[in-house]
């Protein structure tokens, strides 16, 4: 474990190298990075956890889903490094360490959770791999200041210690059910896992014989997630208060999750004690899960679609249409780089439910296969199949050991260098696609051009593109319209409707309802998805030609083309 973290936390570094002058300068990569850094220096200033940022949605503030484990993680982290640094920098390099460390500690947790499958020997495999899948590289680089490689370490820590109870160790409920709930305190995106983990060790006690050991172990992880839940929500409760459901964060929501666990838990325990058996055990316990659990879920429907639940299908098509990252891989290059490493894995899967034929094993399949689904129908999700296919090379390699004896060593070499390198250089294959898609535009206007411009605008409401607003709020002391967070959609459309506007002669209504006093163009842009569904007369579009309507006045343009208006 210890070498896949230094070798994780190394390859990390050296992927970044080429761009660490701008991170260290402040240019992150990611738009949430810098809204991270927003909220945290809010809460710096504020010395309270706030649950907002307060200079979003015209003013009036974004409440983001985010629970504050990763925020408490960054200041700890911060801590020794403000010894040294003011508080800005100290910050900004907790979180330029935060990539390589938590990829660093993914990589050993992915080895430790395929161990029992794995000859010692090639465990190491793992962290090389993981360094090579974009859905991992890209959450996990120096300056990505987000939790995505920490929800999926906590995912896999989860399934690795239910892997552990299902075959026989009571204790592994206990670390089950803690880990469980550390991922839902990161995300609740980690609830399907939750449950996958929780059906391995209800299934292991379902089909082992009636003792002690498996009950206890099922009993455990519904207790633990339980307890450590309803402990989180008490800390660090939703904006509304520890009983308001929130589905898209840590709330009373996953606390009935946790009693359902747990009854179902204690059930099985119970029955173990009574000497139930046979088909009878199996159906009491399968009825009591299927019940328990289907109550939380129709008592809380929208926990089945994510953050679509919370929004109308007209709001969901028009915000998550501009989220890249929640796009379905639907061209060859996606479908090769982001779900081509859960498939190799879920392959893997599969050959070693074929040998072991066992109804653990099947359950195993179907769950490997939920992944690779996940990562189709959205590219965010492509991480977790990118883990699942990265711990299952060193488990694909190390059988070769005793199908053959020492005199075909030639032969082991042979076989262990190709399937690494459908492992390794498979996914690139997505690299050398070409969907098409690249646009011939190069025009890129950045915020930190703009900076000056916007210094007399300070605490008054400015139009911008929404990509730009986490870091416009980190750079500048405006207020922005709208942002890409579902919890702020009433900003979003308001941004939205203000630049597909209609070209008229006076101020649009729809721009007077942002109360916006000013506007940031980038002439000569690629034309926005915001408005590609419209003619292009919109007024995103006369300023992207830099045609101003008679509305607006020129109060500056920026060395990058970046240009600013001010509404007369």
């Amino acid at each position: 474990m210890l070498l896949c973290f230094v070798l994780g936390f190394l390859q990390d570094l050296l992927l970044g190298f080429s761009q660490s002058r701008e991170v260290m300068d402040g240019a992150l990569p990611d738009p949430d990075s810098y809204m991270r850094l927003v909220r945290l220096h809010d809460m710096m200033a504020a010395h309270a956890p706030l649950q907002a940022v307060a200079r979003d949605a015209s003013g009036a503030g974004t409440v983001l889903a985010w629970s504050h484990l990763l925020d408490s993680l960054l200041l700890l982290l911060a801590w020794p490094l403000g010894w040294f640094l003011d508080p800005t920098k100290s910050l900004l390099w907790a979180g330029i360490l935060l990539g390589p460390l938590s990829v660093g500690l993914l990589c050993a947790s992915t080895a430790w959770a395929c161990a029992p499958l794995t000859d010692p020997a090639w465990r190491w495999t793992t962290a090389v791999v993981a360094l090579t899948y974009a859905p991992i590289v890209d959450y996990a680089l120096p300056g990505v200041i987000h939790h995505h490689i920490l929800v999926a370490l906590s995912a896999t820590s989860t399934v690795g210690w239910a892997f552990r109870g299902a075959g026989g160790r009571a204790s592994a409920g206990w670390q089950a059910g803690l880990w469980a709930a550390i991922g839902l305190w990161f995300s609740p995106e980690t609830m399907p896992f939750t449950l996958m983990a929780f059906g391995a060790l209800g299934l292991g006690w379902m089909t082992a014989r009636p003792e002690r050991a498996a009950g206890r172990s099922v009993c455990a992880m519904g207790t633990a997630l339980l307890l450590v839940v309803m402990l989180v929500v008490a800390v660090d409760p939703p904006s509304g208060g520890f009983w308001a459901p929130q589905i898209d964060r840590v709330s009373i929501v996953y606390v009935w999750m946790g009693l359902a666990c747990l009854c179902i838990g204690w059930a099985a325990w119970a029955l173990d004690r009574a000497g139930f058996a046979g088909a009878r055990r199996v159906v009491i316990g399968g009825f009591l899960a299927a019940v328990l659990l289907g109550a939380w879920i129709l008592r809380y429907p929208s926990v089945t679609l994510g953050p679509s639940g919370l929004l109308t299908r007209e709001q969901s098509r028009a915000f998550f249409g501009l989220i890249a990252e929640m796009a379905p891989a639907d061209t060859v290059s996606t479908f090769l780089s982001t779900v081509l490493p859960g498939l190799l894995g879920a392959a893997v899967v599969i050959a070693m439910a074929l040998r072991r034929r066992t109804v653990l094993w099947g359950y195993a399949v179907l769950c490997s296969l939920f992944v690779v689904a996940l990562g189709i129908t959205h590219i965010r999700f492509g991480t977790y199949g990118a883990v699942l296919g990265a711990g299952a090379l060193p488990v694909a390699l190390s059988p070769l050991r005793h199908r053959f004896g020492p005199a075909h060593f030639r032969a082991k070499a042979l076989l262990r260098i190709g399937v690494a390198a459908v492992f390794l250089l498979g996914p690139f294959a997505g690299l050398l696609a070409d969907d098409g898609s690249d646009d011939d535009d190069d025009t890129v206007c950045s915020v930190r051009a703009a900076v000056p411009l916007l210094a007399p605008f300070a605490g008054q409401v400015v139009l911008a593109d929404v990509d730009d607003t986490p870091e416009l709020l980190y750079r500048t002391g405006v207020l922005t319209v709208g942002s890409l967070y579902h919890s702020n959609i009433a900003g979003f459309m308001r941004l939205r409707a203000a630049w597909r506007s209609a070209a008229s002669r006076v101020e649009p209504e729809a721009l007077r309802n942002t109360g916006a006093v000013a506007i940031l163009a980038c002439p000569g842009a690629a034309r926005s998805l915001l408005v590609q569904d419209l003619p292009p007369q919109t007024l995103l579009d006369q300023l992207d030609q830099d045609r101003p309507p008679p509305w607006l006045a020129l109060v500056a343009r920026g060395a990058d083309g970046s240009t600013l208006y001010r509404v007369r």
